[in-house]
């Protein structure tokens, strides 16, 4: 394929062999080795805030960054580091352009375009927390992942292939049968999860690669791994990477290729203290006055330097005198509050940092870098979804069908706990007479039913908690939307929901004795389905919108106590106080309560028990109607059919909701 030239925006990718290993990689060829992928210039950054009650809401502004310019390089791994709040993840995410708020002023050029979003062809970003789903294996992971994020005219035989060589690419071919596995589970180590969440951003072969914390967690030799095969990635993909980390080690800090340095300047605001090249940082500070004692790391010197910085209103006969060169190890400061600053025995005027890198030569570099790069008009408008709708709902419902069946005890949740409680109730109201004083046995028998509807629910609660870290990452990089997601989950789960009510209410209602009219059987089951759909919407929609699976489990009951109050079984509704009489009109259990009865109790007239001691007209029922006249269940056909409706229109209105939640309730705030 024939190479591009530099202002050629289009994206090309070349197959490069390596004769040593015959492994594949691709690389971006629409602009040179080392020509600057992303600019940032006088970048500032704030959020907004409102504190205290509406009368007297006060409205302040937070300043976060200020004065930010540099550039990533193809081919070249920058590092983020920086004291403590200074800003790192914050500045990682405004260029990922991953901040959902705030206000960003100043310049940032994609390739010379000013984007307001970024493809996946444009960035991958690596979290600082991995997760995958655990009961998937490596290689499955990849494939599914591959099916999401390549095009859809991509064939299965080019994924597999894409797959298998970005493995051997990341070392991770060797474990590609193996279960990622999570605290239950045992599979992959952490840095295997580490490198397969690069894995997964390498697919689309970004041409910038954001890391956030890429070695938090990691053991020192997973963590230089990692690095070392970033550095790879960049210089084999010519691709720019950057990442954040903390205090790394000094084998470590020296894989990296630049380094951009940030502090709190005396304002308590972001600001950058140095951007170059890691190998002229030694040397840079040396020329402050501040030179790395020998046997020290200068990644932890120049932490020590920015987070034990001294203010400006610091006097300067407070201030020890710098270090004049590598011999003196040791600078003595008996007035100093500071317990910890005897371990790099130094201070900084932070301003004084500041100041002189605004004056280096190093950011005068900086910024004729940055000054050289044109803005070119942007031509591109929103990168839509990497495929069709229909791949996505697909995929979705096939990795979560796979992963839920390999879940530990999920027959024992979602089918053997059905039908335990199927067999409770079915021997215990086993073939119950057709007399007067079976009237309330059958009627308990039914509010039971409607019970079991939302206990047999329940299971569903953690459906979107447990998923929400992969979810959350997956819709934040534009793999699939709200709809892919909810419908995804819902062919999953309904299958198998449907089977468990059809046979649950099906053998129950024949093992109980009631009416064995075919018609009233199935108006019955299309009752009892009408109200699972209904339940199982309602949980669905409070596990989406529950923070934690212990506000799901606290909340859910809480909603389903107020509807079952006033559903009209415990309490009549004519005996209700008139403050709670509207109540039982938005209970959808009302509805399906009262149609059951219907079915049950219609024109029926009540045997007399010759055994008994009692007679009808001892507990009071004549006949089944005087039973719907009690419970306000005297409806007809037409209003049976109306009442259906009613549920319906409830149910859907929890699929609504549940919809909505999912669109606007935000988990990935940053």
């Amino acid at each position: 394929m024939s190479r591009k030239s530099s202002d050629e925006v289009s994206i090309e990718l070349e197959v490069v062999d390596e004769s040593a290993s015959g492994r594949r990689t691709l690389r971006h060829e629409d602009r040179p080795d080392g020509a600057p992928r992303v600019v940032f210039e006088n970048l500032a950054y704030s959020v907004s805030s409102s504190k205290g009650p509406p009368c007297r809401r006060r409205h302040t502004t937070t300043h976060l960054l200020r004065n930010v310019t540099g550039y990533l390089r193809a081919g070249e791994v920058t590092a983020i580091m920086g004291s403590s709040g200074a800003g790192k993840t914050t500045l990682l995410d405004l260029l990922a352009k991953r901040k959902t708020g705030g206000t960003l002023e100043g310049r940032v050029l994609y390739d010379g375009e000013p984007r307001h979003h970024l493809s996946n062809a444009d960035a991958g970003y690596v979290l600082q927390s991995d997760y995958a789903l655990p009961n998937l294996t490596v290689r499955e992971v990849m494939l599914y992942a591959a099916r999401l994020r390549l095009p859809i005219t991509t064939s299965a035989q080019e994924r597999e292939e894409r797959v298998d060589s970005i493995l051997k690419e990341l070392r991770l071919y060797h474990v590609r049968n193996s279960k990622v596995g999570d605290a239950m589970i045992r599979g992959i180590s952490g840095g295997e999860m580490r490198r397969l969440s690069v894995a997964q951003e390498l697919l689309c072969d970004p041409k910038v690669l954001f890391l956030d914390e890429c070695t938090s967690g990691l053991d020192t030799m997973s963590a230089y791994r990692v690095i070392k095969l970033l550095k790879k990635v960049a210089v084999e993909r010519n691709t720019a990477v950057v990442c954040s980390i903390h205090q790394p080690s000094s084998q470590i800090f020296f894989a990296f290729d630049r380094l951009l340095l940030l502090t709190k300047g005396s304002e308590g605001i972001g600001e950058m203290a140095f951007f170059g090249p890691v190998l002229e940082l030694a040397s840079y500070v040396e020329k402050l006055g501040y030179p790395c004692p020998p046997n020290m790391n200068i990644a932890d010197h120049v932490l020590a330097l920015v987070e034990h910085s001294l203010p400006s209103q610091t006097s300067e006969r407070d201030l020890p005198a710098p270090r004049q060169g590598a011999d003196d190890t040791s600078v003595e400061d008996e007035n100093s509050d500071h317990e910890d600053d005897d371990l790099f025995e130094m201070h900084a005027n932070v301003d004084q940092l500041l100041t002189a890198f605004q004056n280096s030569s190093l950011q005068q570099e900086s910024r004729r870098v940055v000054e050289s790069v044109e803005e070119l008009p942007l031509e591109r408008g929103k990168q839509w979804y990497p495929t069709p709708l229909w791949n996505q709902v697909l995929v979705y419902a096939g990795r979560l069908m796979i992963a839920s069946f390999r879940t530990p005890g999920f027959f024992l949740t979602r089918v053997a706990r059905f039908h335990v409680m199927g067999f409770f109730i079915a021997t215990a109201y086993w073939q119950l007479s057709t007399d007067a004083d079976a009237v309330q046995n059958k009627i308990g028998l039914l509010f039971f039913m409607m019970l079991s509807s939302f206990m047999n629910a329940t299971s569903l609660l953690p459906t979107f908690i447990l998923d929400r870290p992969l979810t959350v990452r997956e819709r934040r990089a534009e793999l699939y939307g709200v709809v892919a997601h909810m419908f995804g989950t819902l062919i999953t789960m309904f299958p198998l929901e449907v089977i468990n009510q059809l046979t649950f209410a099906t053998y129950i209602y024949w093992a109980t004795g009631l009416d064995d009219d075919l018609s009233r059987f199935l108006f019955f089951i299309l009752i009892y389905v009408s109200i699972c759909a209904f339940s199982n919407g309602y949980v669905l929609t409070v596990s989406a919108a529950a923070p934690t699976s212990d506000v799901a489990t606290a909340v859910a009951p809480l909603l389903f106590a107020f509807m079952i109050i006033f559903s009209g079984f415990l309490i009549l509704a004519k005996d209700l106080p008139p403050w709670w009489e509207w109540a039982t009109y938005i209970s959808p259990y009302r509805y399906c309560l009262s149609s059951a009865l219907f079915t049950q109790f219609d024109n029926t007239t009540f045997t007399t028990d010759s055994n008994s001691n009692s007679s009808s007209s001892a507990c009071g029922f004549q006949d089944g109607n005087q039973v719907l006249v009690i419970y306000n269940a005297d409806l007809g056909y037409p209003t049976l059919w109306l009442y259906i409706g009613v549920m319906w229109i409830f149910a859907v209105a929890s699929y609504v909701a549940l919809f909505l939640v999912l669109r606007f309730r935000r988990w990935d705030v940053r």
